[in-house]
């Protein structure tokens, strides 16, 4: 797979070489008016392509309507021939009642709705649509609403046929538009390879709308529409044209064209280049995919560190813990980490283990779940929430482990689980809801059954390695080996290549005996996230590589030295490396990739270098930026 760069970050990595005293962002913004033609020309492009999202969109509005009547069983709906319902759609049947009214703008801001059940079409007429109850007893009332449930719809965009007399960058065209349509909720784009999966059964545009070929294609992913984008030169202009195909039956849905006063353009190759850009990035480490935003230092031991929204603010923030306090800290425009507030428990036993935040209640701001053990050695973490501009405790004394799954760019959940009697886990991985005003354990995760092998939550992760469809487990195992299992339990990928090598151990609840020999259970070594990142419409792994001293492998003997950052690529042909971040001192504390704005991330990595026996520690926390 080829790398794909927006031509806006293109843009922004020369602008920031021009400006390298520039240490962040947000400290240049100011400047970015002097070269705003620049910014115009890609406006324009980008328009063309918001445009054709936008045209393609209003074809799949979203349905809503009313009772006008029920005659006995009978409901007569204000659907008419020519929208999008037919005989036989199930639609939600909605009672309307008083208006939710925003407390400060006092706005109106909606209506409270009490689902009643569902309705079926029964027939479309020209003016109006007779549907039923499907539940016996239903009490239909006059004015009550229906709507169509909403329904992601799955487009696929083909390479862009180029019949132009310029040099259009097809690559390029083909991610604006698979951006443009992934950013709209009403559309899905997968991260699946049209265009190489046409080239490998030897198909164009014609033989791939074959109703065989098509259904060829359905087996490997399950897709509503194609988009055949095609660029033409018509009297000298520059035209964007496209045509939108059902991917059941090939049956053309929409043809459009439009002027394109700018496109993005193919550069001329590189006589001295060999192989793709991701190739040479990996060849030449001074040519890196991330860009240093700020290495900062800290006077403390760093546990674990996460990134969001926790003020409100809509600016994520950075949230450090130690062993016994949880630190907020802002990013200024200087690129420096600026703390904000910072949390410490009254109990002093508490041991902090591990931080995770996510808006799990739904109510815009991020929560903090702070994994920590008490001076029983059993679990007590809780969970906090900035209300007021305070600290709050919304949730405590919880007896289990948390840590939020991210994977490809879907929904983060959040996952818990248990420890055991004198053992430091036990029991399956759980998800976390809120529901009814309180947190509530949710389903447990399917894992493969694998005699003799625990899944614990730390090291852990699922997303679709293999391209089946399927979630599959990926693991750093005990002996720090990457491992991928599908969900029938086979092993669909083991590196040679050790990660993880935390040095730190989790302990909580083993008691040692005469001789320091344990008595029951065995200690854990802690395993860093594995994080899943869906970045310019491909999927990496990143993983904690932390370095030992003599190459050691003997796990809780080992002494690292040094610590960095994996990033591997995962293709239609297996996993393979893309990138290694520059070493940092000591051991690999945590990291976070998280989304930044537009359609880059941002990569935090915190690392921990111990100055003698029993000291505190310098840490340090280096932020990147990967466009």
């Amino acid at each position: 797979m080829k790398s794909r760069l927006d031509p806006i970050v293109v843009f922004l990595r020369v602008f920031f070489n021009c400006l390298k005293q520039a240490r962040s962002a947000c400290a240049i913004l100011p400047l970015l008016g002097i070269l705003i033609f620049s910014g115009v020309s890609l406006a324009q492009e980008n328009a063309t392509v918001d445009k054709i999202s936008s045209q393609i969109e209003s074809m799949f509005p979203l349905l809503e309507g009313y009772v006008v009547s029920v005659e006995g069983e009978k409901l007569i709906l204000d659907f008419r021939q020519g929208q999008d319902i037919s005989k036989g759609d199930r639609l939600k049947l909605i009672r309307y009642g008083e208006d939710i009214i925003h407390p400060v703008s006092k706005e109106k801001i909606g209506r409270k709705e009490t689902d009643m059940g569902e309705v079926e079409v029964v027939e479309v007429r020209p003016d109006f649509t007779i549907a039923r109850a499907l539940a016996p007893g239903t009490a239909v009332q006059a004015g009550d609403g229906v709507r169509l449930p909403f329904k992601q719809i799955v487009l696929l965009v083909a390479p862009p046929q180029i019949k132009s007399q310029k040099k259009i960058d097809a690559q390029q065209l083909q991610a604006n538009l698979q951006q443009s349509l992934g950013e709209r909720a009403r559309f899905k784009v997968p991260a699946f390879d049209l265009g190489l999966w046409m080239l490998e059964n030897d198909l164009d545009l014609a033989g791939l709308l074959n109703t065989e070929n098509l259904a060829r294609l359905q087996k490997e992913i399950a897709v509503s529409f194609i988009l055949a984008p095609e660029v033409k030169t018509v009297k000298g202009k520059t035209v964007l044209g496209y045509s939108l195909y059902s991917a059941v039956d090939g049956a053309s849905r929409k043809n459009a064209r439009l002027l394109a006063e700018r496109l993005p353009e193919a550069s001329s190759p590189d006589k001295n280049s060999i192989g793709s850009s991701r190739q040479r990035r990996i060849e030449d480490r001074d040519n890196s995919p991330f860009e240093l935003i700020t290495k900062q230092e800290f006077k403390f031991t760093l546990v674990d560190l996460d990134v969001g929204d926790v003020t409100g603010d809509g600016e994520k923030e950075l949230i450090l813990i130690n062993e016994n306090r949880v630190m907020v800290y802002h990013m200024q425009e200087d690129g420096k980490l600026k703390g904000i507030a910072q949390y410490k428990p009254r109990d002093d036993s508490l041991v902090f283990i591990s931080v995770d935040v996510l808006d799990l209640n739904g109510n815009g701001k991020d929560e903090i779940f702070v994994t920590c053990r008490d001076r029983n050695i059993r679990l007590a973490s809780f969970v906090l929430e900035v209300k007021d501009r305070r600290f709050q405790t919304v949730w405590s004394d919880v007896n289990r482990y948390f840590r939020v799954m991210r994977s490809f760019g879907d929904a983060p959940v959040m996952l818990t689980q248990t420890p055991g009697f004198q053992d430091p886990f036990n029991g399956p991985i759980e998800t976390v809801k809120f529901e009814g005003g309180k947190y509530q354990i949710g389903e447990a995760l399917k894992l493969p059954e694998k005699y003799g092998l625990e899944f614990i939550l730390y090291g852990f992760g699922q997303g679709d390695i293999s391209n089946k469809k399927q979630y599959d487990t990926i693991i750093l195992d005990n002996e720090f080996h990457l491992r991928v299992y599908s969900a029938d339990g086979r092993i669909v990928y083991k590196s040679e290549e050790y990660y993880g090598h935390d040095p730190r151990l989790i302990s909580l609840g083993v008691r040692e005996g005469i001789g320091g020999l344990v008595r029951e259970g065995e200690p854990v070594s802690y395993k860093g996230r594995v994080g899943l990142a869906l970045h310019n419409k491909e999927r990496f792994l990143t993983l904690p590589n932390n370095h030992m001293l003599g190459d050691s492998i003997l796990g809780h003997l080992s002494i690292v030295n040094s610590n960095s950052l994996m990033v591997q690529v995962v293709g239609r042909d297996g996993i393979g490396k893309y990138f290694e971040t520059k070493r940092q001192k000591g051991y690999q504390a945590s990291y976070q990739v998280v989304k930044g704005k537009g359609s880059g991330h941002v990569v935090y990595i915190g690392s921990v270098e111990k100055t003698g026996p029993g000291s505190e520690g310098i840490s340090s926390v280096v932020v990147y930026r990967w466009e």
